[in-house]
């Protein structure tokens, strides 16, 4: 894994062997971004209040998620947009809810 080291006496440090003579008194931030997923859910969810609790539901569990509706699609489709997106939690939680929920491959 590449590190950058914030160092306002000179410039960023990205050679993993150079970290060790930096680390004292130094801010260590790892230098990469996680990936983001989209997952996508065929749905039972036929009207907007209803996807707007479950939105409201589901944005307090998961709140760095970005979380849909399209209901003008035959498949009342469920989009979630973050990184580690909890498939099976999510289907579970609308089937709970009494709603249908199958991830699309």
């Amino acid at each position: 894994m590449n590190y950058l080291l914030e160092n306002s006496s000179g410039p960023a440090i990205s050679e993993v062997s150079q970290i060790n003579q930096y680390i004292t008194g130094k801010n260590i931030k790892p230098n990469f971004k996680a990936e983001k997923m989209i997952a996508v859910f065929k749905t039972g969810v036929t009207n907007q209040n209803d996807a707007s609790c479950l939105i409201k539901t589901l944005q307090n569990q998961y709140p760095d998620y970005r979380i849909n509706f399209d209901l003008e699609d035959c498949d009342n489709i469920l989009r979630i947009e973050g990184q580690n997106i909890k498939t099976r939690d999510i289907s579970e939680k609308l089937q709970n809810e009494g709603f249908m929920c199958i991830e699309l491959e």
